[in-house]
């Protein structure tokens, strides 16, 4: 399941391949629990620029967003080997703003970032309360693993190398 990531309109981050392997090994065990069992994603840092004018052609909103999720292929919850292949575009000024916002490093604002778009690929939603409640109940599950320190070490190299000019 390749979980690879990038940067729009520029080489991919430098970061560590023992960082960058972590990453990729939550990102699989996301969607693992969510029935995937072929992925292929791609997670590309851009700016707010870009952002807005993604959130404004796809979605009608015209404004920056901190991360848009892109599904390409599903095959859905109900496949017995689920496949999905699809995209999430973070912004990195709002990973540093909200970081900074909810006083927590870049690190774990990247970590809730990518579990909320992944998320999203697998076509959960948070527009109605009810979408909303399972949701939030599926984030919290995945943020809340056991073995989840050396994963936030690895999300903390992924987001300095994510915000180097």
């Amino acid at each position: 399941m390749p979980i690879t990531l990038a940067r729009a309109g520029a080489d991919g981050p430098a970061i560590p391949p023992p960082a960058r392997a972590r990453f990729a090994a939550y990102a699989r065990r996301v969607l693992a629990r969510e029935g995937v069992r072929r992925a292929d994603v791609s997670v590309v840092f851009a700016d707010d620029a870009f952002l807005r004018a993604l959130n404004a052609r796809w979605r009608g909103i015209d404004r920056a967003t901190d991360v848009l999720s892109f599904t390409y292929l599903d095959d859905g919850p109900e496949a017995r080997r689920r496949a999905l292949e699809g995209e999430l575009v973070l912004s990195t000024a709002r990973l540093a703003a909200q970081a900074r916002r909810y006083r927590h490093s870049t690190g774990e604002e990247l970590l809730r970032l990518v579990t909320h778009g992944l998320l999203h690929l697998c076509g959960h939603d948070h527009m109605k309360a009810g979408e909303r409640k399972v949701m939030r109940a599926a984030e919290k599950v995945a943020l809340r693993e056991d073995a989840l320190e050396p994963t936030r070490a690895a999300f903390e190299s992924v987001a300095r190398a994510a915000l180097l000019p």
